[in-house]
């Protein structure tokens, strides 16, 4: 066996020289072997409780020591293809709202209970092969203060962020697993496929991972203030969420503008490999040929709409009669002024105004546009007060398109049981029918429309 490796080995030993030099910074310090040492420690009756760390292993000596090491942490550089393989294993098989996944790779002695991947490798010598490939580390998902700042009054009522949220930027690669069923039948799947976005039931969106490389920190071990690589020290390679703080301690930050189909995601139990299975994590600079193709994520453009007071006013949604928001309507539309269309879902999704969510539902319906059908079937499906719930169904209604009747029949199917009655009440009130509970039947309402 050894022989067979041989060859591969040396070839992958002379591609990888140009990356010592980087490697003679890298100091891995693994949580695990910090675990171990800690043991020791008390064994000897040293310390006092801190960690005390040390260094796990040298630096490689020369290409071919490199070599050993990945092949010894199942890593496998394809320098030719320009990608990466990890042999790994899936910690999370099934939903959990309680503890959602906040990192797609972690290693042991990372942050496990909020992590879908495992592998066995050490970040620091795998982050090598990303620097041979000549990747240039980025910069992570982070917040801006805005100068000047908001109105304090406007912050706290949502009708504005006080700062701008900057997607990553930096080179960007592909992530996809391997694996073999229990036939014989080779499968390579893309990362994204293994998660749903729970609003809409769809797979998250292509988009790719923007390497950062992590970072090097000082850290108190015991008494002794030491430099370490941080996705050795913490353990964790491929951050999932978007708004993690600890994002630039990964070696990748997920690829987003948008964030929202990433915070609503969770484990497509259908999708995953069959436990037992061997797998192969693989990085790839390109999207492999044959599967999902790269969906880029393009800027909005601003829809321009009326005033929020001359939406409403011209509305048919019932919640709008009398005024509604329990008398604060007039004030809440004043303050709203003129919106386009996106800042205005925006602001309905993130207050904790009932009244202000549900005047922006009624706006939002009044202007017709599919644009916001999204944005109305979640207030629909996940609010907790029912009549900014209504206010969100019959602005679905209003919209009258067969795609926002088609997202109120969605939640009739698929809804939690207030947000399906609710959804059902509006479904009546468009159609003077009651089919109950048979999506079929509503959605051959709507196609003989």
């Amino acid at each position: 066996m050894a022989a067979m490796h041989e060859p591969r080995n040396r070839l992958l030993a002379a591609s990888l020289a140009a990356s010592l030099a980087a490697l003679a910074l890298l100091v891995p310090l693994s949580p695990r072997a910090l675990a171990q040492e800690h043991d020791h420690d008390h064994a000897e009756g040293e310390g006092d409780g801190a960690r005390a760390g040390r260094v796990v292993a040298p630096p490689p000596k020369d290409a071919a020591e490199f070599a050993r090491r990945l092949e010894q942490d199942g890593i496998t550089f394809d320098r030719a293809r320009r990608e990466v393989h990890v042999r790994g294993d899936l910690i999370r098989r099934q939903r959990s709202r309680e503890y959602p996944v906040e990192y797609g790779i972690v290693i042991e002695g990372g942050f496990t209970h909020e992590a879908f991947g495992i592998v066995k490798c050490t970040p620091s010598l795998l982050n090598a092969c990303f620097l041979a490939l000549g990747l240039q580390p980025g910069v992570a998902r982070r917040r801006q203060l805005r100068d000047p700042l908001p109105p304090r009054e406007e912050v706290d009522a949502g009708l504005i962020e006080p700062w701008e949220v900057l997607p990553p930027s930096g080179e960007r690669v592909f992530l996809y697993v391997r694996w073999n069923e229990p036939d014989g039948r080779a499968v390579t799947r893309a990362f994204e496929d293994f998660f749903v976005d729970l609003r809409t039931g769809r797979p998250l969106p292509l988009r790719g991972y923007v390497y950062l490389g992590s970072r090097f920190d000082e850290v108190l071990l015991g008494t002794e203030k030491k430099q370490v690589f941080l996705a050795d020290y913490e353990g964790n390679i491929l951050t999932l969420h978007p708004d993690k703080s600890r994002a630039d301690n990964c070696l990748f930050d997920v690829y987003a503008h948008d964030d929202e189909p990433y915070t609503w995601a969770d484990v497509d139990e259908e999708m995953l490999p069959p436990a037992g299975v061997a797998l192969d994590f693989v990085f790839t600079l390109l999207p492999l040929p044959g599967t999902r193709p790269f969906e880029p994520e393009l800027p909005r453009p601003p829809i321009a709409l009326a005033s929020v007071a001359e939406l409403v006013a011209a509305a048919r949604n019932p919640c709008a009669e009398g005024g509604g928001g329990d008398g604060q309507a007039a004030a809440w539309q004043a303050r709203l002024g003129t919106r386009e269309l996106h800042e205005l879902a925006a602001i309905m999704k993130r207050t904790r105004q009932p009244a202000l969510r549900e005047q922006c539902a009624i706006a939002l319906g009044a202007a017709r546009r599919d644009e916001a059908i999204d944005a109305l079937q979640l207030l629909l499906r996940f609010d907790r007060v029912g009549d900014v719930r209504l206010a969100a169904a019959y602005a679905l209604v209003e919209i009258d398109s067969a795609a926002s009747l088609g997202a109120l029949v969605e939640v009739v199917e698929r809804g939690a049981e207030l947000a399906r009655q609710d959804a059902l009440t509006a479904l009546r009130f468009a159609s003077g029918e009651d089919f109950g509970l048979k999506p079929l039947a509503w959605r051959s309402w709507i196609a003989s429309r």
